[in-house]
């Protein structure tokens, strides 16, 4: 049986690299400033409950996070790649001083290209773990926690800490063999956007899967799967749905599909009361693992103005076209006395056009 949730155990009581026992088997911190160039290794064991805890739940956000990204090593003989086959063999403090001073010295040079933006690189808290997830199988989990400000209410002072509640980070989880095989490496980031210099300069990974597949399978697998079996009957949520869903995809950059399904689905009110909303929001979660697509990704604005365009049949010889996300409040449906059925769409040129 998996244990993935095992405490996380005395550093000064590590078992040998031999211990195939499934649990943590190690973990590290290390507070990273790359604006004096301090590296300070924080000894766990001797800190508070509250830390351990702090360091469970991380751990937790990073192996249980929906939106990821699947990537791969460029080499064999990158930095990190060595050093995650230190950590597979028991050589923890080795290792994780490796990638330490790679993340500090990595830091300072992208911190260099953002001051010309503007944009300040937070500092943070760098977690390395180890995982024997069974007698097959490890997990190597590195995240960094970013560090915010927060008032102390015990002496009205400004400190810089970890956010307790809502756990801002970073992460790698790669999946291996007791051999140092690496079976699938993962990349996730909770500020909805997949930061480059983490997986790309950090970690020297290259994407399995590249923007224009994820955003153009995750479109066509949308209409596939989700929109078109509702088109015929409920084709006014089918509308409503698609529009928006298009809208969102031209107004953000990156894809996340957490904030994706929350921000259109989690609390979509149907039109049409018998809208089956349930599967469609089990659908739309499922896409990602069930047809390998990348659940967080820059968005391929080349892909969307493709399958931007939808047609509505209106009548024999008649269709009304919807480029793009329009508003749809400025389309209205009514019924006259006789019962007969109309749209009525507010455009002056329309009007002009069409005025008898």
């Amino acid at each position: 049986m998996n244990n993935l949730n095992a405490p996380i155990l005395n550093t000064a009581n590590i078992k040998s690299k031999n211990d195939e026992s499934e649990g943590v088997k190690f973990t590290s911190l290390h507070h990273i400033d790359h604006s004096t160039g301090i590296i300070t290794s924080i000894d766990i064991d001797n800190k508070s409950e509250a830390l351990h805890e702090y360091i469970e739940r991380l751990l937790e956000d990073i192996k249980e996070k929906h939106t990821k990204r699947s990537f791969e090593f460029k080499s064999k003989t990158t930095e990190v790649r060595i050093a995650i086959d230190l950590l597979i063999k028991g050589k923890y403090f080795e290792a994780v001083e490796i990638n330490a001073k790679r993340l500090l010295k990595v830091e300072q040079i992208a911190q260099q290209e953002m001051d010309k933006l503007g944009i300040s690189i937070q500092k943070g808290s760098l977690f390395q773990t180890v995982i024997n997830v069974d007698n097959d199988t490890k997990m190597i989990i590195i995240g960094k926690a970013d560090h915010n400000d927060f008032l102390d209410a015990s002496d009205f002072a400004v400190h810089k800490g970890l956010p307790w509640k809502k756990r801002i980070f970073k992460s790698f989880l790669a999946v291996t063999d007791f051999s140092g095989n690496i079976k699938n490496v993962f990349i996730s980031d909770t500020t909805n956007v997949v930061t480059k210099y983490w997986w790309c300069d950090f970690f020297e990974l290259s994407e399995v899967r590249t923007d224009k597949f994820n955003t153009k399978n995750f479109i066509e697998l949308l209409d596939k799967k989700v929109f078109n079996p509702i088109k015929k009957n409920y084709p006014a949520d089918h509308t409503t749905l698609r529009n928006t869903v298009v809208g969102h995809f031209r107004a953000n950059n990156d894809f996340d599909l957490d904030y994706f399904y929350e921000t259109i689905f989690k609390d979509y009110s149907p039109i049409d009361k018998k809208l089956p909303l349930n599967e469609i929001q089990t659908k739309v979660k499922q896409i990602p693992k069930k047809y390998e697509l990348d659940s967080q990704f820059t968005i391929d604005k080349e892909e969307i103005n493709i399958r931007a365009v939808n047609k509505i049949f209106l009548n024999e010889g008649m269709e009304l076209v919807l480029k793009g996300s329009p508003d749809l409040d400025n389309i209205n449906s009514f019924e006259n006395e006789e019962g007969d059925k109309f749209i009525a769409i507010k455009s002056e040129e329309g009007y002009n056009r069409f005025k008898k």
